[in-house]
């Protein structure tokens, strides 16, 4: 069985305590599976346990977008905290980077180029990306 989540990032924490160091996990996940995609973060003291968790998350949060394997018509700037995001149309192309270029691919969006301005953080490019759905779906950001 395959399964339709993509790991977007692994942070490994560490905290000095009287008996040494202790080690902590934190995963953040992209769920993607035909118009649905859902971001999900887990933390935990062991890796496989926190994967697990994002994955649950994600799966948990998943939301219906519109723009399903369709193309962006028109300019977008989206900012939140110190990231930056310009979505341009382009005709015949795919340009972007990093974790912008998996969360577009998964949510099948083409004739897009993604430019990251500012903060690169992987927790801020997905909320921006939470902002970009549901700006495109014609709904507004629900707290």
């Amino acid at each position: 069985m395959k399964s339709n989540n993509i790991i977007l990032s692994i942070r490994k924490t560490c905290f000095v305590r009287k008996g040494g160091r202790n080690f902590n996990f934190s995963v953040l996940s992209l769920y993607s599976k035909k118009n649905y995609i859902g971001f999900g973060k887990g933390k935990s003291k062991h890796l496989n346990k926190s994967i697990d968790k994002s994955n649950h998350n994600s799966i948990k949060n998943k939301k219906k977008i519109l723009m399903y394997g369709k193309k962006l018509n028109r300019y977008m700037k989206i900012k939140y905290c110190s990231s930056l995001v310009e979505f341009f149309p382009v005709e015949n192309k795919f340009i972007s980077g990093g974790v912008s270029r998996t969360i577009l691919k998964s949510a099948r969006i083409k004739n897009v180029a993604c430019k990251n301005i500012g903060s690169r953080n992987v927790s801020n490019l997905i909320e921006v990306f939470k902002t970009f759905f549901n700006l495109t779906n014609g709904t507004y950001l629900d707290e």
